[in-house]
């Protein structure tokens, strides 16, 4: 977590340069698009997980760098919810857990926008996110059936990091218009799509890669602008 707030604090000091900048609020809908995958090679792995639609809050700072490029610092809370089926070998126990799972990622965003030729208003996102995992859940079950043949069925109800990794990260690619004239310039649209690095479920390694592209339709709305100027000198006539 310090180390999160290091990196946001470095950056907003390092583009604290004379700049137009606006800072608002935004709201996304993502659609996870989850792998699902059963392994070949180890026999007593199988790894199943389909992901549901979550909103994602968040707050932007957008710095205007020059006419065509755009400097945006986006923090938000990004879920990722859905249900799995996690079964695996673990010291000759064969371990079943089935359920639903929320994991909320305080996520920083860090993008680049493009504006194309003089088409006024459209723009490109490139960029890249981190995150962090803050909160996680999961409520179903946990079957275990051990080397001498014992059946146990524990319910789950509890922290979901047995089964998640807490680091997140990847990239963003985009497409969206702003400075809509009806509504005062005021308003934000994007569609992205994320790519996850890593693999944010515990079981199947390499095997397996849980996070790996999500979509999202974004809206946001500018709460304040400001125009920061050079400072000048008095002249003495």
């Amino acid at each position: 977590m310090r180390r999160f707030l290091f990196l946001a604090f470095i950056l907003v000091n390092a583009t604290n340069v004379p700049a137009q900048f606006s800072a608002g609020i935004r709201i996304g809908l993502s659609f996870p698009d989850f792998y699902e995958r059963k392994s070949s090679v180890l026999k007593d792995l199988e790894v199943h997980t389909e992901g549901r639609a979550a909103f994602e809050p968040g707050l932007f700072i957008h710095y205007k760098i020059t006419d065509r490029i755009d400097l945006v610092n986006e923090f938000s809370l990004r879920p990722k919810n859905g249900t799995f089926l996690f079964k695996y070998n673990e010291s000759g126990q064969i371990i079943q857990k089935r359920g639903d799972y929320r994991l909320d990622y305080l996520t920083w965003l860090l993008l680049s926008e493009f504006t194309p030729g003089n088409i006024s208003g459209w723009h490109i996102n490139l960029g890249t996110f981190v995150g962090i995992l803050a909160l996680s859940h999961v409520n179903g079950s946990k079957e275990i059936l051990s080397p001498a043949g014992i059946y146990y069925n524990i319910e789950l109800d509890c922290s979901a990091r047995e089964d998640f990794r807490g680091p997140d990260y990847g990239l963003i690619l985009g497409a969206g218009y702003h400075d809509l004239s009806v509504l005062k310039q005021n308003l934000l649209m994007d569609l992205r799509v994320g790519w996850g690095l890593p693999d944010i479920s515990k079981h199947g390694g390499d095997l397996f890669l849980l996070n790996a592209v999500q979509f999202s339709i974004h809206a946001g709305v500018i709460l304040y602008r400001s125009t920061k100027r050079p400072a000048t000198l008095p002249v003495k006539l």
